[in-house]
């Protein structure tokens, strides 16, 4: 069996660095490849998974609103609900990074220096 590269074009990666979030077109999580939730080089999640009580789960369309945000749109139906769908699931997924605490700047304690008082003029 000859193993193939991750096909990367066929992946949404949601990014903000060192955060990446490789996923499958509709948004899923799988264990699978490269998906999964990574900080820098080292994946920390390697599946998210969903349970939804619906009789039929349909992927609409998957979004990539900037590198930071994607969302995917699902639709649900169940055997007693109307040919037409009456639920969807959105999952909105966006990437951010906080702001990190500026390092404390070195507070001078010294106090303002008095001004002098003119010095009598020197003898030599």
């Amino acid at each position: 069996m000859t193993l193939l590269q991750p096909l990367l074009h066929d992946l949404t990666c949601t990014y903000a660095a060192p955060i990446q979030v490789w996923s499958e077109q509709s948004g899923l999580i799988i264990d699978s490849g490269i998906n999964g939730i990574y900080l820098a080089d080292t994946r920390l999640i390697r599946e998210v998974s969903l349970n939804i009580s619906a009789d039929d789960v349909h992927h609409l369309s998957g979004e990539i609103l900037s590198h930071r945000h994607t969302r995917t749109t699902w639709v649900l139906r169940n055997a007693d609900m109307a040919t037409d769908p009456e639920v969807t699931l959105t999952i909105d997924r966006t990437v951010a990074i906080p702001p990190a605490d500026p390092a404390p700047s070195p507070r001078h304690t010294r106090s303002p220096t008095p001004p002098r008082s003119p010095s009598p003029p020197a003898s030599w």
